[in-house]
């Protein structure tokens, strides 16, 4: 017997969210002048829950005319050892796949092929994230980490020194874990 379940930690957050980067994602489009389709989204926070928005955020791009593999260029990860890409070596189940197309429990469980892991960068281990917003030049910035304060004005700044509207999404919850608050984020990029 096989029962269909909805996950609310991966897939109601990455409904919500998907919602929420649309717009965020027109707005920031309309002020830079860029397609829709060139977003480059940088998550902090390479959990389930990460991942799994993740996930959900490649049907922005899919929606948008984009195959999976190129949805999948658009998406960097952070976790607790920094840049994830494939050079790096092992890494957790959650963070790999079978085939390009498969996002069922199974191949985000299996150990196969990583999902997210980057192939294009093969240099040394990138854990700053000032050096990996450097490195990716991501027009989003989402944070699944529960650590408090990651986002600090440094973080904040570079982000709004790369968009005239970056998208900074700290979702960690509680919010006494949020990675910045919503006072900070308009205060460091000047109300960009």
């Amino acid at each position: 017997n096989k029962y269909p379940v909805f996950n609310d930690d991966i897939q109601g957050t990455g409904a919500v969210v998907l919602s929420g980067f649309i717009n965020a994602a027109r707005l920031s489009s309309e002020a830079s002048g860029r397609p829709l389709t060139d977003h480059r989204i940088l998550f902090f926070g390479a959990g389930s829950a990460g991942v799994g928005v993740a996930m959900q955020l490649m049907s922005f791009f899919t929606l948008n005319g984009l195959s999976s593999d190129e949805a999948r260029e658009r998406i960097w990860l952070i976790d607790s050892q920094g840049l994830v890409f494939d050079a790096r070596g092992r890494m957790a189940e959650h963070k790999k796949c079978k085939t390009t197309s498969d996002f069922s429990i199974e191949c985000v469980l299996s150990v196969v092929r990583p999902v997210f892991s980057r192939k294009d960068y093969t240099g040394a281990p990138l854990t700053n994230i000032i050096d990996i917003i450097e490195y990716v030049q991501p027009t989003a910035l989402l944070g699944l980490s529960t650590i408090a304060n990651a986002f600090t004005p440094d973080v904040i700044q570079s982000m709004a020194a790369l968009n005239p509207r970056p998208i900074i999404f700290p979702l960690s919850n509680p919010v006494r874990l949020s990675e910045c608050s919503f006072e900070d984020a308009v205060k460091y990029t000047n109300g960009q």
